[in-house]
């Protein structure tokens, strides 16, 4: 999450910087200079006093492009608008697609004590069933071995058959 904040911040200062790059020399003959031009932070923003505002603009800009969820055109008109705009958006297509794996691995990683648990119990279930212990001790000692891994912290430590 830090990580994703910080892109924000990184990808928000490079589209500000590309801007200023591109708007400080508006001289027709300059190569920076493409004319009207909606990537760029609108005028009333440019002429801001106030950090904040343009701090938070550009961080918007920066976290629209990290979570693939593009709040406005964005339109490159120049080569390096162009290269800055596919690498943030390939890039933040990355950030989301690791950060969706990191989030299913944990989740997958919470069930596994109960997996590991059922595996278990179908171990011992059957086990029983092949050598034939009658139904209502072999519902008994299920019922104790659900019990003892359900409250058991260290199902590796548990010596399951020699116990039985």
């Amino acid at each position: 999450m830090v990580f994703a904040l910080l892109c924000c911040h990184w990808f928000g200062c490079l589209w500000w910087l590309i801007s200023d790059l591109e708007i400080q020399e508006e001289e027709l003959h300059s190569p920076w200079y493409v004319g009207h031009n909606t990537w760029h932070p609108m005028e009333w923003l440019k002429n801001d006093q106030r950090l904040h505002t343009k701090y938070s603009n550009a961080f918007f800009w920066g976290a629209g492009m990290v979570t693939s969820m593009v709040p406005r055109d964005i339109e490159p008109v120049t080569s390096i608008e162009a290269l800055v705009t596919i690498f943030t958006m390939f890039f933040g297509l990355l950030l989301n697609a690791f950060v969706i794996s990191s989030l299913t691995t944990a989740l997958s990683s919470m069930n596994s004590k109960k997996e590991l648990a059922g595996k278990q119990l179908d171990a011992i279930r059957n086990y029983l069933l092949v050598k034939g212990v009658p139904t209502d001790l072999r519902a008994r000692i299920l019922e104790y071995y659900e019990y003892l891994f359900t409250s058991s912290a260290a199902l590796a430590d548990l010596n399951l058959f020699n116990n039985m």
